[in-house]
């Protein structure tokens, strides 16, 4: 046993992080469950609303506040124009409070064109 010596390690290695290239594009993003998951709990979350993107992370609209999340988490939703209007129509309705929020994220007119009887009660 004294005659036994550790193995040298291997150097790190720079992996490179696969990045769909439709995250450059699309308009809504499904994000990664990373805690450990409960039985038959989905793997990723969203589909939710980029509302900028840099290199390393995307800015989305979470639950009415924008958040931060790296690109490593991401992956495109691809979703039908009618499909992203009633996920839209749905947030808005269920969060009639957080409007004002919204309205710093979006112009006067989209929120009107979108949901005008509510905007004007």
């Amino acid at each position: 046993m004294e005659e036994l010596k550790p193995r040298k390690s291997s150097p790190p290695r720079n992996q490179r992080i696969f990045v769909h290239k439709d995250l450059q594009t699309c308009s809504h993003v499904f994000v990664r469950v990373d805690r450990v998951k409960k039985t038959l709990e989905p793997p990723y979350e969203g589909p939710f609303t980029v509302i900028h993107r840099n290199e390393k992370y995307f800015t989305l609209l979470v639950k009415g506040k924008p958040v931060n999340i790296s690109v490593d988490r991401l992956k495109p939703a691809h979703l039908l124009v009618q499909t992203r209007f009633l996920i839209n129509q749905h947030f808005l309705a269920n969060n009639r409070m957080r409007i004002r929020q919204l309205m710093t994220l979006t112009s006067y007119l989209m929120i009107n064109q979108l949901l005008p009887d509510m905007v004007h009660r």
